[in-house]
């Protein structure tokens, strides 16, 4: 009890100081309690800024006197209540509040993440309260010691704030951590399927994009180790920091260049009474400087500085009363502090924007690109005619093999076999469309090694091709970027042949759509073109975008099937001698007629799919890798044509493959439309392989009249459901999108639009163009 008062008052007054010496040993025992635990570099940090903390206020609360008189008590009172505030804060933040059993304090995670966290958001709620200086410098103290380390992590995995020295032994250090991040960057193409965790303060933009930074800066050392941004970067520093000073200097004259930060040096104001009196002493006498300060001054609160304490007493000297207008929240000053690590995450991105794009060898992206539009998109004239030369036929006599027996100088032994091949051959039904050689050895699928020899050289024998008229073209002042990067592709020679080739698919087997077993179905089903880009370009080309070209690809070589059968029932049916029915003269008429329907939708519908599918979507894709490499070097990229980074440049290229196939009808979502179209493509080919079997005198006339109503009915069926599924999805999207080629607006390059997916199958309609003639033909 004091002196003079009842227990009540008693017990208001003393209840303050028996509050801050239980905060006090609560903090004591939180800091023994850390240290046993051995929390990391984190956990360390705050412990060593808890032990500075408690000896800061074990300074403060020290008095010179004990008070005697009753308004000496209540002043004394008083001038604690800032001293109670600041560990009723501290006490908060760890859970220990004096109104908590120990059995109820929190159970804090040490982990950097959610520590870091928990200061920043209690930091964030005293500086809304507009809580004591002192209390704010307290816990921004906290925060900036308890981030040194986590900071420095991510300075790293950007490639911030490592010597050369300490850079080469960290890249030993974490080379199997880099192995792993490769590994991630080639399965995962999005950054989303990658889950980080960052602390609250962590801007949404930043939390983004600093994962793929670190991709960046794994792939850009990849594909260039002597990079200059991989080089010495150790005078860059990430910390907090408070003062209006620092906060000034952060944005003075830095031009977007990455600076290093430090707290401002200890105030002038807390050294005042360090200075020497302005009576002099003689050197031996100096020491007697002491005795002409004020009584008690030495052991001011706001004047006492020990060893321990001396960097507390210059942080919260030099942290200001109110955050400057430039930074008016804490979340407004954090922007400020990552700015730097935002910078440096740009500059990785772009860097590595720049390689794939600027490259001249084998990690150019762009032709990457146009060795997989030429080749799995069939868009090359020189590969299509050899491969359709390898695998397709388009003449009416499938019987290649009697010229043979009529050359001099050929065996008995070959005369004889060659007669057994043609005598197979007459006893198969003819697979119109597909090459002779194909079906030589009787089985299928083709496996053999004829077949891979002939498709190995129809992949070199193209690409020579090409490469000998782009280098012979004669160059002009006026050449395109594409004329002259095609004259200089012929370096990627090796590329093409070790990267590029066939392949033989495993598909399943009973499930009741084994077409591909069957030659006179879609047949080659079973074969795909492998691609393999070199790493770390396959970020941008990834194993699902080249899925997409495979389906591709396969769909392209059913067309051509119809295409090339087409042509074979032209040829067996343009015999003015013995023509096809020729007793029936309806039914020739009811074949011409679908003749020259089928026909006329094949040749439409292959026009769409190369010209406006994917020249209006590819060459679209192709003139904004060009407009944003060209923006590369520009201070204030075009954000419509510029790609922000390499995985955006991916999800890019995957979303453009997803137009092709949507404008195609090949997505899951138009399953139905899709299967539509490949019925109507699988009854020209049943037509096609009917009217061969006539000619071929393997079936009667009468029943293949009756075999060719059944078609007809089919096709138009089918025709009819097609055309209207499409005109009402046209309806119910953005309606028709024309493409826009490349204007020329006076001297700039206007690049095209991409047609779309679903928005392209407007021109479909219009290339069909028989809704009316189906409808009055049923």
């Amino acid at each position: 009890m004091i002196d003079g008062k009842d227990n009540v008052v008693s017990e208001s007054l003393i209840q303050r100081f028996v509050n801050i010496g239980t905060m006090m040993r609560r903090l004591e025992q939180f800091v023994n309690h850390l240290k046993a635990r051995h929390e990391g570099p984190t956990g360390h940090a705050l412990r060593y800024a808890m032990l500075t903390i408690l000896a800061y206020l074990r300074d403060v609360s020290v008095d010179a006197s004990i008070p005697l008189g009753d308004a000496t008590f209540h002043a004394t009172w008083l001038r604690y209540s800032d001293l109670e505030d600041m560990l009723n804060a501290l006490t908060a933040l760890l859970g220990r509040t004096p109104d908590k059993e120990p059995k109820d304090f929190d159970l804090l995670d040490f982990k950097p993440v959610p520590l870091l966290s928990r200061l920043y958001e209690h930091l964030n709620l005293h500086v809304e309260r507009q809580s004591p200086r002192t209390t704010r410098a307290i816990l921004a103290f906290l925060l900036t010691h308890a981030s040194v380390q986590y900071f420095d992590h991510l300075s790293a995995s950007v490639g911030l704030g490592l010597s050369s020295a300490e850079s080469t032994e960290h890249a030993l250090t974490v080379a199997k951590e880099v192995d792993d991040a490769e590994e991630d960057v080639m399965v995962e193409e999005h950054a989303d399927t990658e889950q980080h965790t960052y602390p609250s303060f962590m801007p949404n933009y930043l939390s983004e994009l600093l994962p793929r930074a670190h991709r960046s800066l794994v792939l850009l050392r990849a594909a260039v180790p002597d990079h200059t941004l991989l080089k010495d970067a150790s005078d860059v520093s990430l910390t907090w920091f408070w003062s209006i000073h620092d906060i000034e200097a952060s944005q003075g004259g830095t031009d977007n260049k990455i600076y290093s930060r430090a707290p401002s040096s200890m105030s002038s104001d807390s050294t005042d009474y360090l200075k020497e009196p302005s009576k002099s002493y003689k050197p031996d006498l100096s020491q007697f400087r002491l005795f002409d300060l004020h009584p008690g001054a030495h052991l001011s609160s706001a004047t006492l500085v020990t060893t321990s304490t001396s960097p507390l007493h210059a942080f919260i000297s030099s942290f200001p009363d109110a955050l400057p207008p430039l930074t008016p929240t804490v979340a407004h000053l954090t922007d400020l502090v990552l700015q730097p690590l935002a910078f440096r995450a740009e500059t990785l991105s772009r860097a590595l924007l720049a390689v794939f794009f600027t490259s001249s060898m084998d990690l150019n992206f762009r032709a990457h690109l146009e060795v997989l539009r030429s080749y799995l998109l069939c868009t090359s004239p020189a590969f299509t005619a050899r491969l359709t030369a390898a695998l397709f036929d388009n003449g009416a006599d499938r019987r290649g093999t009697q010229t043979s027996m009529m050359v001099p100088g050929v065996s008995s032994r070959a005369r004889q076999r060659t007669v057994d091949e043609k005598a197979r051959v007459d006893a198969e039904p003819w697979a119109m469309g597909l090459s002779p050689a194909l079906l030589e050895r009787g089985s299928w699928p083709p496996v053999g090694a004829d077949l891979s020899f002939l498709l190995r050289t129809v992949i070199l024998d193209s690409f020579e091709a090409t490469c000998a008229m782009a280098i012979t073209l004669p160059s002009t002042s006026n050449d395109d970027e594409d004329d002259r990067h095609w004259r200089d592709r012929a370096v990627l020679k090796y590329d093409v042949d070790n990267r590029l080739g066939f392949a033989i698919r495993d598909l399943p087997e009973d499930t009741g759509k084994e077409g591909w077993l069957n030659p006179l179905c879609t047949a080659l089903d079973f074969l795909y073109m492998e691609y393999r880009p070199p790493h770390p370009l396959d970020v941008l080309i990834g194993q699902d975008t080249l899925t997409k070209y495979q389906r591709l690809f396969s769909f392209i070589l059913r067309l051509l099937r119809v295409q090339h059968a087409l042509s074979s029932l032209y040829r067996i049916s343009a015999d003015t001698v013995a023509p096809v029915f020729d007793t029936l003269v309806p039914s020739r008429k009811k074949f011409l007629h679908l003749r020259f329907t089928a026909h006329s939708f094949v040749s439409a519908f292959s026009g769409y799919v190369f010209d406006t599918a994917i020249r209006g979507n590819f060459d679209a894709f192709l003139d904004r890798v060009s407009a944003s490499a060209s923006q590369l070097s520009s201070p204030v990229p075009d954000v419509e044509e510029a790609f922000s980074d390499v995985f955006a440049l991916a999800d890019a290229h995957s979303g453009m493959m997803n137009d092709i196939l949507s404008a195609c009808l090949l997505r899951s979502g138009q399953r139905a439309v899709g299967k539509l179209l490949q019925q109507s493509l699988e009854t020209i080919l049943q037509l096609c392989i009917m009217i061969g079997e006539l000619k071929e005198e393997r079936i009667e006339e009468y029943r293949a009249a009756t075999a060719l109503d059944e078609i007809y009915e089919t096709f138009a069926t089918k025709m009819s459901t097609l055309y209207k599924v499409l005109q009402g999805m046209c309806d119910k999207g953005p309606g028709v999108t024309l493409p826009r080629d490349t204007a020329q607006t006076g001297n700039e390059k206007q690049p095209m639009r991409p047609v779309g997916g679903q928005e392209a199958l407007g021109q479909l309609l219009l290339r069909l163009d028989m809704g009316l003639w189906w409808t009055k033909c049923r």
